[in-house]
């Protein structure tokens, strides 16, 4: 019975959540994107791993706004469509 309460605990940390939805591939890494501050949860900015994440909120978890991380997987569909038009053109 304790070990299924550690573990729900274990499973709602920061870190695990960000590992889980994709946002880091290991995690360690995710661990160190939270750390330096990449990761928000509903628009702010965590930098403790241990952080619990309330249920309701495990969908708001998202790349920080001031990330670049972030900028720059915006920035990919622009430069694809750019490159796709000047293949085009040529």
């Amino acid at each position: 019975m304790l070990s299924l309460d550690v573990r729900a605990i274990l499973d709602r940390r920061l870190q695990t959540i960000v590992y889980r939805k994709g946002l880091a591939k290991t995690i360690y890494e995710a661990r160190q994107l939270v750390t330096h501050g990449h990761i928000a949860v509903d628009g702010r900015v965590v930098k403790s791993p241990g952080y619990l994440v309330p249920r309701e909120l495990e969908d708001r978890v998202t790349y920080a706004i001031t990330s670049p991380i972030l900028k720059r997987l915006l920035a990919q569909p622009q430069q694809e469509t750019q490159q796709a038009q000047q293949g085009q053109s040529t």
